[in-house]
Formats: structure tokens, C-alpha cells, sequence
């Protein structure tokens, strides 16, 4: 045969080489092991890991009186949030001002029963209201548009990007113990891609029902990084997965434990579980910065706050009890939200007011941040209003 036709064959023989190997790498998830017993502490600080910071107190109003904030959506312009004592969504400005509440509790075609997610779209200017069995939009100006019927049985909403919703079934009771646990749906609702089978646990032997378990934080846990959903079943599953455009779920994180994991047998006895877990590790939250995966996990009744460092492979403990330790503008230590507390680059949290009268101005690290917001955490410090509505913390990371 010619040399070309073997040349050819040659060049396209590497193309295949190069293009299963970049395929592995892209697929091949990165290993995390948490030891309890023989992480150090870094030396790591929000100054290293943050552009700004910026504390967005919510305006207060005799129509607008928020409690715990349950579930929220920020966008380039807007805030709401959804208080599950007031029962009400309440639309804000990004500076913090009221704009108006967003629906009501109801049975009609336009109002909620029980929401669980809500989202901001501001490409295609409307508000979602994701109830138990419908999705409700709305347009900025507070128009109901119309609705669309869902059946989620016991499917959480997880995050929403693209004009997709994905959602997720937490561990619990089910006939079927085969289910997937992810999906992706459309603007319409509906599912558009099932995604990892659940790992069936048994109790006593008992084929027919898959094992109920009880996480000690959120039973599946998510953040939107570089514009796309990543997830983490708390319970019964290791793995982020990071949800790319063409609707695959690849898997970018193993979290492991070792020896203190909690076992299969453990984990389907349920009251053998709450008399042994204090012994072992249990996973609460995941974020993700460009350089570093934020962690949070129990051990002995003690909540822990810990860094990967991508670059050199290792975990480390913060410095800290309550998350990042701040010296950047002598607030308190940071940890996101524990629902929808990323998005992208920005890291979420929210304070209620009376946090800031009733503990004093941290004094552990002299800040190194911007005079502006050294000064804003100052007359909070100062002037905050107990009874005021709660304070949106936007950390913008590096």
C-alpha cells in the first residue's frame, strides 16, 4: 500500500488515542479522602479565596416581615426569597429594596400549596414558583403567566440553568428500589433524562422496601459552578456529579471516608445508625472555587469545615468553627448557605439581624479587605436593627 494511505492511518490512530484519553480524563473523577484523625489545619483565609464581599440587608416593612429564609434565587438585578413561617415570596431589588410579594398560598391555578425551589430568569424576565405538583410562573412585575403540571412524587428540585430543571429523590422508603435518582426536565416539565440508579440497602433481608435513612443535613446536596448544576446524594452516594450542557451526568468528585465511613449495614438500621454515628463521617455540604472544594462534615457530634486544595491534592481543616475564617473585613467566618448557597463565583448566606447585636465584631484577624466593606460590617456592628429582616451575604470568590 501507498505510504500516504499508512500515514493517514497513523495520524488517525493518534487522533483516537488522543481523543480516549482526553474522554478518561474528562470522566475520571478526582479522589477526596476525609481522615478525621490526621487532617492538618491550613492556613487558608477568606483574603485568599475572595474578590468582595458584599451584605445586602433586606428592607423591612409592615408587609414584608421575613423569619428563616427557606428557599432563594439571586440574579444580576433581583433577590427573592421565600419565608416558611410567613408563608410568602417577597421580590427584592439587588440593593435590598422591596419591590412585592410574588403570589400567595392557595389552591388556585396561580397560587401554591407547598413550594420547594424558587428561580429567577431574567433572559426570559419571569419568576418560577416550583409547588409539589405544578410550576408557576410569573412575570418580574408580579403577573401570573400561567402553569405547568408536575408529578414529583418525592423528587427535590436541585437547581435550574438553560431553560432545565434538574431534581433528585433523597433516600428513603420505596417499593421500587431501582429508581433513578436524578432527572432532568424541561421548561414544560417534562423529564428529558433519568440519570444513576439508586444503591439498594434492605432492611432485615426485606427485598421489597428500600432502607429509610435520615441524613443529618441536606438529603442531596447541589451548587451551580462554571454555569452548571453539580450534585451529591448525601446518603447513599460518594460522588458529585457535574451536569453538563448535552445533559450528562459526569462524575468530577469522589468523597470518601475510609474506615469512617458509615457501613451498608449501618446505614439500612436505622436506630443502630443515630447509636454509632458519632463514630463515624458524616458529609454535610460541598462547594467549589477555582482552586479549592469547600467541605463540611460530623465527627463525634462535631461539625468540621475543611479545603481541597486542587492544585496540591490535599484537605486541610480551616481554622475555624463556623466556616472560612475571615480576615477580610471583620465579619464573621463564612460558610454558604446550606440550599442553593453557590452560584458560579458567588458564594450566598444570609444573617438574621439580631446576629449582629448579639455577638460582638471579630477581633482574631486585623482585616486585610477593601475600607468599604470593613466599614459596612462596622455599622452593622453598630446600627443593625435586631428586628429588621435578615442580611444577604454575597461573597464573590477569586
Amino acid at each position: 500500500m501507498p505510504y500516504q494511505f499508512y500515514r493517514k492511518m497513523l495520524f488517525g490512530l493518534i487522533l483516537i488515542i488522543l481523543a480516549i484519553k482526553v474522554v478518561s480524563q474528562s470522566t475520571s473523577p478526582k479522589i477526596v479522602t476525609i481522615n478525621p484523625q490526621s487532617t492538618t489545619k491550613g492556613d487558608l483565609k477568606l483574603s485568599d479565596v475572595v474578590e468582595s464581599i458584599k451584605y445586602i440587608p433586606l428592607e423591612t416593612r409592615n408587609n414584608c416581615l421575613i423569619g428563616n429564609v427557606t428557599y432563594f434565587d439571586v440574579s444580576q438585578n433581583y433577590i427573592i426569597v421565600y419565608c416558611s413561617q410567613a408563608k410568602n415570596f417577597y421580590l427584592f431589588r439587588k440593593n435590598g429594596t422591596f419591590i412585592r410579594k410574588i403570589s400567595r398560598l392557595g389552591q388556585g391555578p396561580s397560587e401554591y400549596i407547598e413550594p420547594s425551589a424558587v428561580y429567577i430568569d431574567e433572559l426570559k424576565k419571569h419568576i418560577i414558583i416550583c409547588d409539589f405538583n405544578k410550576m408557576l410562573y410569573f412575570s418580574l412585575d408580579g403577573a401570573f403567566l400561567n402553569y405547568k403540571s408536575i408529578d414529583l412524587n418525592q423528587e427535590m428540585y436541585l437547581g435550574y440553568a438553560n431553560e432545565r430543571f434538574v431534581t433528585g429523590t433523597p433516600s428513603g422508603v420505596f417499593i421500587d428500589s431501582t429508581f433513578y435518582v436524578y432527572k432532568i426536565l424541561d421548561s414544560q416539565g417534562k423529564v428529558i433524562k433519568k440519570a444513576k440508579k439508586s444503591i439498594p440497602l434492605y432492611v432485615g433481608g426485606n427485598k421489597e422496601h428500600k432502607v429509610a435513612f435520615v441524613s443529618f443535613g441536606p438529603p442531596i446536596h447541589y451548587y451551580k459552578f462554571d454555569g452548571k448544576i453539580h450534585v451529591k446524594e448525601a446518603v447513599l452516594n460518594d460522588t458529585v456529579y457535574e451536569v453538563s450542557l448535552n445533559n450528562l451526568f459526569l462524575p468530577k468528585y469522589v468523597i470518601k471516608a475510609g474506615k469512617y465511613s458509615v457501613t451498608p449495614e449501618i446505614k439500612s438500621d436505622l436506630k443502630r445508625y443515630f447509636d454509632l454515628a458519632r463514630s463515624y463521617v458524616v458529609p454535610l455540604s460541598v462547594f467549589e472555587a477555582r482552586n479549592y472544594l469547600f467541605l463540611s462534615y460530623q465527627y463525634k457530634e462535631i461539625k468540621y469545615y475543611c479545603y481541597y486544595d486542587k492544585t496540591t491534592k490535599t484537605l486541610n481543616y480551616f481554622d475555624s468553627k463556623q466556616g472560612i475564617p475571615n480576615d477580610y473585613n471583620g465579619g464573621f467566618d463564612f460558610w454558604p448557605y446550606h440550599i442553593s448557597g453557590q452560584s458560579n463565583n458567588e458564594f450566598y448566606t444570609f444573617y438574621n439581624a439580631d446576629k449582629f447585636s448579639d455577638q460582638p465584631q471579630q477581633k482574631k484577624y486585623a482585616p486585610k479587605g477593601s475600607p468599604a466593606s470593613i466599614k459596612q460590617v462596622k455599622d452593622l456592628f453598630q446600627k443593625m436593627d435586631p428586628e429588621a429582616n435578615p442580611v444577604l451575604v454575597i461573597t464573590k470568590m477569586k
